[in-house]
């Protein structure tokens, strides 16, 4: 009667120590050299991902820093002309070609700080807009003061107050009171194919001649 052929197989292999040995040094080896794959795919894979985030995280910088070149830009206008028009905002965005050069960027506005005492005024003043409704700001209700949107290209949204939202305002007084650009957090924004999530971008202007070399000035 012939054996089963696994039992005939491990009572030979114990006849053979030396085989076995072979076979169990062999099993070690094959064990060793798994591991030590598996870890040298491991090292490699974290390499990869940390090179990969790092040129991530350096061309989201590069991008950051040619729009805050842009907005410097918008910025330098008013440095050079105080009693900018709607129309000569519109032409200056044109030509910067912004939404070509820079296509994360949506639109670009001139916001405008009032006091209330100055709502009226600025709600009654000369039709320079397509619309009434353009000079009215919004929401509407009463405030201490306001940041409303004045100028807007290209989208045209204009009234509304900023300074309504607390996370707007917060960006717009830490730009203020700094002298620096500043970005809100993620903000919801309105756009041709609807609601999208971004941030919002503001530099400083201020009057012209007035000082602002601290705090308190």
């Amino acid at each position: 009667m012939t054996p089963p052929p696994l039992k005939w197989f491990m009572s030979n292999l114990f006849k053979a120590p030396a085989a076995f040995a072979v076979m169990a040094l062999t099993f070690i080896l094959a064990l060793i050299a798994f591991r030590y794959t598996t870890r040298m795919v491991e090292s490699n894979a974290k390499v990869l991902f940390y090179e990969e985030t790092r040129d991530a995280e350096v061309a989201i910088q590069r991008h950051i820093q040619a729009y805050i070149d842009a907005l410097y830009g918008m910025q330098s206008l008013f440095a050079v002309q105080d009693n900018i028009s709607r129309e000569e905002w519109k032409t200056y965005i044109e030509s910067l070609g912004l939404l070509k050069r820079y296509p994360g960027i949506e639109g670009a506005s001139f916001i405008r700080y009032l006091r209330n005492a100055d709502k009226g005024a600025y709600e009654n003043r000369p039709n320079e807009y397509a619309s009434a409704r353009a000079r009215k700001i919004r929401p509407a209700g009463e405030r201490t003061d306001y940041l409303v949107v004045d100028y807007d290209e290209p989208r045209g949204l204009l009234g509304f107050d900023i300074g309504s939202e607390s996370m707007r305002r917060q960006a717009a007084e830490r730009a203020r009171d700094t002298g620096e650009p500043t970005a809100t957090g993620p903000i919801s924004f309105l756009n041709e194919q609807g609601e999208s999530v971004g941030f919002l971008m503001l530099a400083p202007v201020y009057r012209s001649g007035a000082p602002h070399r601290n705090l308190e000035e």
